[in-house]
């Protein structure tokens, strides 16, 4: 089932197909708002249309600890750039998962997504593309390339910082000469997907 979104002001509806398109920035953050709203978007595509450079402006994450992404994200091969989201590295609720999505649930899918240079800093639960991916359907042909410094405290990755999702196929990282992906805790978990 569609629907329409709206904050008041402004109303999000699906194209003919039932998917949502986004197309700039302010659409994406309008997505991004209605998924911490508590809109899951369950059963329902979200299709990125063109590249979009957030600017380095600090970045909120779509997706919540009791409000998460539960549909399919699909970047259609284009590429979110200059992710920067700078958090406390103590453990409170608001430095965790930590991520262009913060947190996903089944059947959550991101695919054919690029995110171009990331600077991220957080607690637990962090990552490029979600942060905390629990139990999600699939994260398919996204990558992490240019300049990558990704830290954290504990559960640190590339792509994702932690979850179970069933599949992860076609992902890569390639972070330009002084990249990092690194935890600021000694026995902390730490990949580079």
């Amino acid at each position: 089932a569609t629907r329409n979104y709206t904050d008041g002001a402004t109303t999000w509806k699906p194209n003919s197909d039932g998917d949502y398109e986004i197309g700039n920035l302010e659409q994406l953050k309008f997505f991004r708002d209605a998924v911490n709203d508590g809109n899951s978007f369950n059963g329902q595509t979200v299709k990125l249309t063109t590249s979009i450079d957030l600017n380095k402006e600090e970045w909120t994450p779509i997706g919540k600890n009791g409000a998460s992404f539960q549909g399919t994200f699909d970047g259609q091969g284009n590429t979110v750039s200059n992710l920067k989201i700078t958090r406390e590295t103590s453990n409170f609720a608001e430095n965790c998962g930590i991520g262009f999505f913060g947190y996903t649930n089944a059947p959550a899918t991101i695919t054919k997504l690029t995110i171009n240079n990331v600077d991220i800093t957080g607690s637990l639960y962090i990552g490029a593309v979600v942060g905390y991916g629990f139990t999600g359907k699939e994260i398919s042909n996204c990558h992490v390339t240019g300049d990558v410094a990704i830290k954290g405290w504990w559960y640190i990755g590339g792509i994702g910082g932690n979850g179970y999702v069933s599949k992860v196929s076609d992902c890569s990282v390639v972070g330009n000469e002084g990249s990092y992906i690194k935890a600021l805790n000694d026995g902390s978990y730490v990949g580079g997907i």
